[in-house]
């Protein structure tokens, strides 16, 4: 089985003063190379903390 790494950087942009929080951090995922095009590979939840 070939097996190849890859790290993925995400900029997410905000609207708002209040920085978006994720959790259950690192995220990993597993893709096989049949898997078809536009396949989901992860979703990951985020939270916006209340303001003070």
């Amino acid at each position: 089985m070939e097996r190849a790494h890859v790290v993925i950087m995400v900029t997410v942009e905000d609207e708002n003063d209040n920085n978006p929080m994720f959790t259950n951090q690192p995220y990993h995922a597993v893709l096989v190379h049949t898997s078809p095009l536009g396949h989901v590979i992860k979703q990951v939840r985020r939270y916006v903390a209340a303001c003070s």
